[in-house]
């Protein structure tokens, strides 16, 4: 009996040694950094994460916010949905240091679709992790600039010119009726003088 009182107590002892390392070791980690592992790194987390959708008008342009907090301070950064850095576009698209994601507004002939119909995602990462917002599928709506009560002379049709633009704008996000409507109305103004 006394045998078996001396083995539970060697394994008690070998037990508490073996928690006392680890006691210790956790203890020169946290005094080795000057703060502690567990207490003061911390993975990324969204304070503020954009919307899963965007529509903005091209005179217009639109913001996506992103901000994250994290132990040390997270990056923001944006990717396409493929996981592709985004960068600036001069006069299209910026990305801020602050890690707000900036489609610029354009004129209709400026229309890229690679941007301005796109999907994007912010990343925030530090030396702990990193984490993905879910996509943000942007979509741009083009305004088309109408005349204004302009009369049109006789020798004013309506141009081919007129057609094509008419059918990049159509292809953008205006309805088909409306290029129409907009055709019949300069076609009747001809008519009348």
């Amino acid at each position: 009996m006394s045998n078996v009182k001396n083995t539970l107590l060697r394994v008690q002892l070998q037990c508490n040694d073996v928690f006392s390392l680890f006691a210790g070791a956790a203890a020169v980690v946290t005094s080795a950094g000057g703060h502690g592992f567990d207490a003061h790194l911390r993975g990324p987390s969204f304070l503020i994460e954009p919307p899963s959708r965007v529509e903005f008008s091209n005179s217009s342009g639109a913001w996506l916010d992103c901000t994250a907090s994290g132990s040390p301070p997270p990056n923001i950064d944006w990717s396409t949905a493929d996981g592709h850095p985004v960068n600036d576009v001069p006069t299209v698209r910026r990305v801020l240091r602050n890690g707000t994601l900036v489609l610029l507004p354009f004129p209709a002939a400026a229309y890229r679709q690679d941007v301005h119909s796109a999907a994007y995602r912010c990343v925030a990462s530090n030396s702990v992790g990193r984490v993905l917002s879910r996509d943000v599928q942007v979509r741009a709506e083009i305004s088309i600039a109408r005349p204004t009560g302009r009369k049109l002379s006789k020798s004013s049709k309506f141009s081919n010119r007129r057609c094509e633009e008419m059918k990049v704008c159509q292809c953008n996000g205006v309805k088909e009726e409306e290029a129409e409507e907009e055709k019949e109305e300069e076609e009747e103004e001809e008519e009348e003088e």
